[in-house]
């Protein structure tokens, strides 16, 4: 069998098996699933949303706030992601636009030194 086939025969403990262990970990996606639908199976999750309510308008705003954080580091995630495959798809391009910043920055930082 040659290295990159995975034997589906054995056990993901098994010598010579690839688990697919990190980024594409499917052992701990499937269990993160499988532990999900327990809960939900056995868990009261009205009682556990009622639980998890803000108390007060003080920690409403708190949860509001982290929220925002989140979905704003989301942006910026996504924002990175669109960067790197424009980066990739044109390298010869993005050099270019950096080493034009970079000039630009030189000047201006030049100039500002020399006004003061």
């Amino acid at each position: 069998m040659e290295g990159n086939e995975r034997q589906s025969s054995t056990g993901p403990d098994a010598p010579g098996v690839d688990p697919i262990q990190g980024e594409g970990d499917y052992r701990s996606a499937r269990d993160y699933r499988e532990d999900v639908q327990q809960f939900l199976q056995h868990a009261d999750v009205e009682k556990a949303a009622r639980d998890a309510a803000p108390r007060d308008r003080s920690e409403a705003r708190e949860l509001e706030q982290a929220e925002a954080q989140g979905r704003s580091s989301e942006r910026m995630r996504h924002a990175a992601r669109s960067l790197a495959r424009a980066v990739q798809q044109r390298p010869v391009i993005a050099i270019i636009i950096v080493g034009a910043l970079g000039y630009l920055l030189g000047r201006v930082r030049r100039r500002g030194s020399s006004i003061g």
